[in-house]
């Protein structure tokens, strides 16, 4: 079982008809929706390929396989998809680190100080001993140094607000001794408040990396969707590639078979002396031609089946195991609206989401870049309050209570760069940066519109053709019988028969041909649509 199982960032198939894939009936435009939405998020278990449906052995050993388990197989087992499919997983990651400089912070301390300092001729005269009781003014008796120890404990929480406010609690104990004063300790604490006025300031500024970091997630899963999308547009165009090639066998063993008979009516008539022996040689060359052609056609089919193998995975077949196609190429006509398939790809392509994720980053990153020219002003707020005693429990004493030892502040703070060279290059290059993502994104319409409009005309085309081969057929047939009648009655040449067998088989190939290019032409119009994966009934999955 593939890695792609446990990540359950898979796609799932349900195909809407019983019995088998109706090509036909799944292209109903009414499935889609008019108003798009981003791919739904679901986690999706892995299923045993072995035991999928629409997967079976046939007698001559090849697989015999369905378009719906073609493409199960493929969204479940596809290498390029378990590669994919990592990178929603990885880009959501960014969005709770984004947010995460929004956490509270909590920072604390403790600290031992052990300091002998040097007094100057003032502080000495002031701590000087006087314990003869007189006037204390003996400088001989004054001490030249402070000894002190102290020990601190602090503690600070602090949280910072998308609007631009920062709030910050500390405390503080301090227990302190000099070689004058008795041990002391003193507490405190404070609230501050620091608010941002111009740089800095609202939740439009400091959202930004939030909302990039979603914007990408965002156009991560639409990634992912065109990766799924491209995948069963692949194995859809490769599936009928091998329907094709398979019917081709059947047309060349038709035209081994038409030889043959024509080898064997020669024979018989050379023995009854309507007919020279060149003409068994012309049939009999005929025949051996015929059966190089299907060699040939054969050795497609073997080719083809190797192709959908590797767009399966690796994992999907045994090896040297081949697939059999047993959906019918049968086709009918769709009407094909070229502007209202621009509309839906306009709403559905995974590459404008993309584009469009990215130019609104660039918008975020013009807004991030412009507040950064404007000066740093902030407002300052607070209040706090202290308790000083000769025990632990005076340090407490009036940090609560009402008493007159606390403290407040307010005030502001201007930071104002004397030059902003470097933020107005910044500005300048968001701004050329955001221009040119809006290029790419209208670029991308105009290719996304030219893709759909060849698309729609192409359709159209190749319904002509499934039309003019269909006629092409049935007037060959008719034209074999007539020349075959002729040639029996010696009204016509063995190698006029050949000539009308060989365009006969050519129509025959023609037809196949045309309905298959017909449906890949649905395939690559659903696909240019955008629209490929709801028609097909395939839900993008994903883990949130």
């Amino acid at each position: 079982m593939r890695r792609a199982a446990t990540v359950a960032c898979v796609a799932a198939v349900t195909v809407a008809a019983a019995g088998g894939w109706l090509p036909a009936g799944a292209q109903d435009r009414t499935e889609v929706p008019d108003v798009p939405a981003p791919p739904p998020l679901a986690g999706v278990t892995e299923p045993d390929v072995g035991a999928r449906p629409g997967m079976r052995p046939a007698a001559d050993g090849a697989v015999r396989l369905t378009l719906a388990a073609a493409l199960s197989t493929a969204l479940t087992s596809s290498p390029t998809l378990e590669v994919e499919q990592y990178l929603p997983l990885v880009a959501r990651t960014a969005i709770p680190e984004a947010w995460a400089v929004f956490d509270p912070q909590l920072a604390a301390g403790a600290a031992y100080r052990d300091a002998t300092n040097q007094l100057s001729a003032v502080q000495s005269f002031t701590f000087r001993p006087d314990d003869d009781g007189g006037d204390g003014q003996d400088p001989a008796a004054a001490p030249r140094r402070l000894e002190r120890q102290s020990f601190d404990l602090s503690a600070t929480a602090s949280t910072l607000f998308p609007t631009g406010t920062r709030l910050a609690l500390s405390g503080l104990l301090t227990s302190s001794e000099t070689n004058f004063t008795p041990r002391e300790y003193e507490g405190s604490w404070s609230l501050e408040l620091r608010q941002s006025l111009l740089e800095g300031f609202g939740r439009e500024v400091n959202l930004v990396a939030v909302r990039q970091s979603a914007n990408r997630a965002v156009g991560s899963e639409w990634q992912l969707r065109r990766a799924v999308l491209e995948v069963v547009a692949a194995v859809e165009t490769a599936y009928w590639e091998l329907v094709l090639a398979q019917e081709v066998v059947d047309i060349r063993e038709f035209g081994v078979r038409l030889a043959s008979e024509q080898l064997a009516l020669n024979r018989d008539l050379v023995d009854t002396g309507r007919a020279v022996d060149s003409a068994v040689l012309s049939a009999s060359a005929e025949q051996a031609s015929r059966r190089a052609d299907l060699a040939e056609a054969e050795g497609d089919v073997r080719a083809l089946s190797a192709t959908l193998t590797r767009l399966l995975g690796a994992g999907s077949a045994a090896p040297g195991e081949r697939y059999a196609a047993v959906d019918e190429p049968d086709v009918e006509r769709v009407a094909v609206d070229a502007e209202r398939s621009v509309q839906l790809a306009l709403e559905l392509r995974p590459e404008l989401y993309r584009d469009r994720a990215a130019l609104a980053n660039r918008d975020l990153e013009v807004i991030a870049a412009r507040d950064l020219l404007e000066p740093r002003l902030d407002l300052s707020a607070g209040y706090g309050r202290s308790s000083l005693g000769p025990s632990l429990a005076d340090a407490g004493e009036h940090l609560i209570d009402d008493s007159p030892f606390d403290t407040w502040w307010l005030g502001v703070v201007l930071d104002l760069p004397l030059s902003r060279r470097g933020d107005r290059a910044r500005l300048e290059r968001a701004t050329l940066t955001r221009l040119q993502a809006a290029a790419v994104l209208d670029d991308t319409a105009s290719r996304v519109t030219e893709e759909v409009r060849r698309a729609a005309i192409d359709v159209e085309t190749q319904w002509l053709r499934v039309e003019a081969t269909r006629e092409a057929v049935e007037g060959r047939r008719e034209e074999l019988r007539i020349e075959r009648d002729r040639y029996q009655v010696g009204m016509s040449r063995n190698l006029d028969v050949l000539l009308v067998q060989r365009l006969l088989i050519q129509a025959e190939v023609d037809a196949a041909a045309a309905r298959v290019d017909f449906l890949q032409a649905l395939t690559e119009l659903y696909r240019a649509e955008g629209t490929l994966l709801e028609r097909r009934r395939i839900v993008v999955a994903g883990t949130r």
